[in-house]
């Protein structure tokens, strides 16, 4: 039961963080100068924030790591899906 609420949670998480950040970088990129203070600071973001996610499966998913995989396709998936009609 533990193993499938962290499974729930990474995705909700992953795909949340995946659809801001997409977000932000492509309004970012739509603004009249570029590249911009918005755009560097998304970018140090996300970079931050994925190597904090990818610690933690490091350190928490390794007898786990396909089903992680899978949760991260999921994810993408998810996050794409949401685009197709913006």
């Amino acid at each position: 039961m533990k193993k499938i609420i962290i499974l729930l949670g990474y995705i909700i998480f992953l795909t949340s963080f995946l659809y801001l950040s997409l977000q932000t970088l492509i309004l970012s990129t739509m603004s009249e100068s570029f590249p911009n203070a918005q755009f560097i600071l998304s970018l140090l973001l996300i970079i931050a924030i994925t190597v904090t996610l990818g610690l933690f499966l490091r350190k928490f998913a390794s007898d786990y790591k396909n089903l992680f995989l899978w949760s991260t396709v999921i994810s993408w998936i998810f996050a794409l899906a949401i685009f197709w009609g913006y």
